[in-house]
């Protein structure tokens, strides 16, 4: 067994003495930065990471060496003000080994200790089978961003009723673009994590907005009330439940394809307060919206965290972060040249309706306003709906 704690540099140092490239997920992306300088050898040697001739000794190298050539890897992320615990497992020729964020620097255990991981996650949460609000909801981002948005307007028009202030705000389209404009530094609102999740500058008009809400009128999530909207009855309870956001929870994993391309997927779960966990999860370009009982994410993580193959499913799907052409990006228009998707109805440069002919890479820049479809970088139209993009 190897258990040792580590700076990052130190940890970096260890990987620059291993032969052979890193994989694509390996912890040591940055190895090739660090020189002896910048660490205690002798403590290195001290701790038993290095032997006398300062390369990695016998017992700590398996370690390093699936860090280093790691397929796959889960992990999580605790977080308030500030992150409070942070782990992830990597895996490589059948062994786990486990980085741990800790005050004190890195811990490396070999074998990973799942079961000390999830428990860290479990003294937070619990593992109640309860899930208190009963939602599941597949949406584009215009209609999650839109709904994010009147939950924050309804929440703080209760906190307005607690301090009795007579301020009872219209929620409509025009100041639901206002609070999505706020930006996703408002961090106390479920909007501002939410964009921060989705990690781009999403503008949207109020036509943009008016159509979001006619969707979530259409699946009961908001309903008309006079000249404005409102929440529907089933998500009344979740103003109560998410007033204060307490944490973020972060999960993420990915594997290495046979291809070398890489599956990953990451999830953003909002607890406000014990048993109320709210996961969102970008799925083929629209947002998963869906409440969540702390056994259910506990089983969740638990299965990215010992299954090394827990993401083979989705092989399928667009790969990630490898700068091959994924399974969507396969043709260029016949007319301009610019390249398309697969199943494109109409260019995104020149607009016209027409079928792809030639393969040709293409990368996603942004999503469709109308219909959530990926966008490539300097698209005109949407290669979905056809929508003209401002």
């Amino acid at each position: 067994m190897i258990d040792l704690i580590l700076s990052v540099d130190e940890l970096n140092y260890l990987g620059t003495l291993l032969p052979g490239g890193k994989s694509s997920v390996s912890p040591f992306q940055s190895a090739n930065m660090v020189s002896p300088q910048a660490v205690n050898i002798q403590r290195l040697m001290k701790l038993g990471a290095l032997n006398q001739a300062g390369q990695v000794s016998p017992t700590t190298l398996p370690a390093m060496q699936v860090l280093a050539q790691a397929r796959a890897y889960a992990g999580f992320g605790y977080v308030g003000a500030k992150t409070e615990f942070e782990a992830a497992i990597f895996f490589a020729d059948k062994r786990a080994v486990g980085l741990v964020n800790s005050q004190a620097g890195l811990r490396i255990v070999d074998p990973a200790p799942v079961e000390a991981i999830t428990g860290a996650l479990e003294l937070q949460i619990g593992r109640s089978n309860l899930s208190l609000i009963d939602l599941e909801a597949t949406l584009s981002v215009a209609e999650a961003l839109t709904l994010a948005s009147v939950i924050d307007i309804a929440r703080r028009n209760k906190f307005r009723l607690f301090l009795e202030q007579d301020q009872n705000e219209r929620v409509n389209a025009e100041n639901l673009s206002k609070w999505i404009d706020r930006g996703k530094y408002s961090a106390q609102w479920l909007t501002g994590h939410l964009q921060m999740y989705i990690n781009q500058k999403i503008q949207f008009s109020t036509q943009d907005i008016s159509h979001a809400l006619v969707e979530l009128t259409k699946n009961n999530l908001v309903r008309q009330d006079g000249q404005g909207y409102a929440l529907g009855d089933e998500l009344n309870l979740l103003i109560n439940r998410f007033l204060t956001i307490d944490h973020l929870i972060k999960i993420q994993a990915g594997r290495v394809c046979a291809d070398q391309s890489i599956i990953s997927t990451e999830m953003e779960i909002v607890q406000g307060g014990l048993n109320n966990l709210l996961l969102w999860e970008l799925v083929e370009n629209n947002i998963l919206w869906k409440s969540i009982a702390a056994s259910d994410l506990i089983g969740m993580l638990s299965g990215l965290l010992t299954q090394e193959d827990a993401l083979k499913s989705l092989e399928g799907a667009v790969s990630v972060g490898t700068g091959k052409a994924s399974q969507d990006a396969q043709a260029a228009c016949p007319t301009c040249q610019v390249p398309m998707l697969a199943n494109a109805k109409f260019c995104v440069s020149c607009g016209s309706k027409t079928e792809p002919l030639k393969p040709a890479e293409s990368s996603a820049g942004k999503f469709c306003i109308n219909c959530g479809k990926p966008i490539p970088m300097g698209g005109k139209f949407c290669i979905g709906c056809g929508k003209q993009l401002s």
